[in-house]
């Protein structure tokens, strides 16, 4: 099945996890474990969750990918021809020569990347100011390097070297993730005020957003991990 047809079936998997959702939140609200219904919550109350989520949807896609390469070409045995293959990220090659050395550097940044985004998976890191900026730098790190990997290898002229391609599901789910999360983690900052403000919600909306983005963030992984592997 081809990536994006996977990816598409997959929005459709979320669009459909809606309905449950507000049931299930309505049934809570009117059972009163959802507190007082009237009182509003700020984006920063929920919003660091959301942006933990997401940190851990890309970390699993990003890992998953890393994984990939690592079996096909031993860290130990290889190292320059695996941190190519990290760096080329959809596809993976078969030597080293002039026409992959290049992307060592986007392996090594690849590299780098992942333990962070694992870290700011935690919500707790979306709180404190600091560790806010901080979480937001990771996030547009992360999809800078994302982006340059899919526009770097898109114009490769030669890909001789290449004999399979590998994650090319989980690199659009990266990207895609990273975007969102990027969004969330400047709304988190506090920027722009305006939509910060139209966020601060009603606990119900509150938890049926944060449902909403927990149940797309895992549904986009699962298919990133399971059909990423397809046709190599």
């Amino acid at each position: 099945m081809h990536g994006h047809t996977t990816l598409m079936l997959a929005a459709v998997a979320v669009i459909a996890a809606f309905v449950p959702i507000v049931v299930v939140v309505r049934w809570l609200e009117s059972h009163g474990r959802l507190g007082d219904p009237d009182r509003r919550l700020a984006f920063r109350s929920y919003g660091p969750l959301i942006a933990g989520v997401l940190s851990a949807g890309t970390v699993a896609v990003h890992l998953s990918v890393i994984g990939d390469h690592a079996v096909r070409s031993s860290p130990a045995a290889d190292p320059i021809l695996f941190l190519c293959s990290v760096g080329l990220a959809t596809s993976h090659p078969t030597a080293v020569d002039t026409r992959v050395l290049g992307f060592v550097p986007l392996g090594i940044a690849s590299l780098a990347v992942a333990p962070l985004q694992g870290a700011w998976s935690l919500p707790r890191l979306w709180r404190g100011h600091r560790t806010m900026l901080a979480g937001l730098a990771v996030a547009i790190g992360s999809l800078a390097v994302s982006l340059t990997q899919v526009v770097a290898e898109s114009e490769r002229s030669d890909p001789a070297a290449t004999v399979s391609r590998v994650g090319e599901v989980g690199t659009f789910a990266l990207v895609g993730e990273g975007v969102l999360l990027v969004a969330v983690a400047v709304m988190v900052v506090g920027r722009p005020r305006r939509i910060v403000d139209a966020l601060h919600a009603r606990a119900i909306d509150a938890y049926v957003a944060t449902a909403l983005a927990i149940a797309g963030v895992a549904i986009f992984t699962v298919v990133a991990l399971v059909f990423g592997h397809v046709g190599h």
